[in-house]
């Protein structure tokens, strides 16, 4: 599957899901078996697998690690002041972490780590002689993330959850390596509403319990990975089909090229929201109005920090005004 701006439109869409699931939602239990583990599965679609393990690391921490410190301040600030308006604010909301599980960070913020470390052992992963050893090493740390959630076994830093997530790192990785220039539209359009029908099947067969960031993988496992795979590839599919829509593809791409920004700092916006709505008085519409409204704020502040602050949101300069163009 070639890169173009199927990987950009997938990031799009996903980060939306992200958002919509943190307001009213009622299909949240379905799209929350992939809408995670995709982001993992696109980042390993896009790792650069000729970098030596240094290199990897330290283009990780100026990308993650950098904007994670930097978001966890501004986030802090903007819940502070949250419950400042509200009148609930204690002492404790001055702390920039969290103190619930070792390490675990503020909201979505425990992405940046996740993928970090992820990253990081599966550079040391690629360095092995040949695919079989990459595949059977990344399912078993795969299965081990899985075994730390049966045994309730809670890592710093969402190593737990990090180690869930490589298979689908790996995956990513390798579908990259899949050439699909001449399958015609037709033809993707035909795979995208078959994999959205099997994908509505088996959710009504079986449905797992899926948190991430909590690394809940709550069902029997391989089922559970292959529901959640399916997700992934149906998410990716509806991508590849929705590229064939200029202006649909030039406006969700755009939200993908900047995911990570808004991943950060939407949740920030949500809450400010509720100040005045309150979340138990929120519809369904009402709810996906507040997540569009937290995705255009989220831009709106990505444009401004990319052109004062690239360093703190992962870039190196400012992109380019063309950036809205094919």
């Amino acid at each position: 599957m070639e890169r173009k701006n199927t990987i950009d439109i997938a990031k799009g869409l996903g980060i939306f899901l992200v958002i919509w699931g943190h307001t009213v939602c009622p299909i949240k239990p379905y799209f929350y078996l992939f809408h995670v583990p995709v982001f993992f599965l696109l980042s390993g679609y896009v790792f650069n697998g000729n970098d030596s393990i240094e290199e990897t690391f330290i283009k990780k921490i100026r990308s993650l690690v950098i904007p994670f410190i930097f978001f966890l301040i501004l986030q802090r600030i903007g819940f502070v002041i949250i419950h400042l308006l509200d009148g609930s604010f204690i002492l404790n909301y001055l702390l920039l972490w969290k103190p619930v599980y070792p390490g675990l960070t503020i909201g979505p913020l425990w992405f940046f780590m996740a993928l970090f470390i992820t990253t990081v052992i599966y550079s040391i992963i690629n360095k092995l002689p040949n695919d079989f050893y990459k595949t059977g090493i990344s399912f078993f740390l795969a299965f081990l993330g899985y075994l730390f959630f049966v045994h309730k076994i809670h890592l710093p830093f969402h190593i737990d959850s990090s180690l869930s997530m490589i298979i689908f790192f790996h995956i990513g990785k390798e579908i990259s390596k899949l050439k699909t220039e001449r399958i015609a539209f037709k033809y993707w359009l035909l795979m995208a509403i078959s994999s959205i029908i099997f994908f509505i099947i088996f959710i009504n067969i079986y449905l797992p319990t899926i948190d991430v960031p909590l690394n809940i993988i709550n069902g029997h496992y391989l089922p559970t990975l292959g529901e959640m795979f399916l997700g992934c590839f149906m998410l990716l599919l509806i991508s590849k089909v929705t590229d064939y829509i200029p202006r649909v593809r030039t406006a969700i791409s755009y939200i993908g090229r900047n995911s990570l920004t808004v991943f950060a700092i939407h949740i920030v916006f949500i809450y400010f929201v509720y100040l005045v709505f309150p979340k138990n008085t929120v519809s369904v519409f009402g709810g996906m109005c507040i997540a569009l409204f937290a995705l255009v704020i989220s831009l709106i502040i990505n444009i401004l920090l990319q052109k004062y602050f690239p360093l703190f949101v992962g870039k190196k300069k400012v992109q380019r005004s063309n950036q809205f163009k094919k």
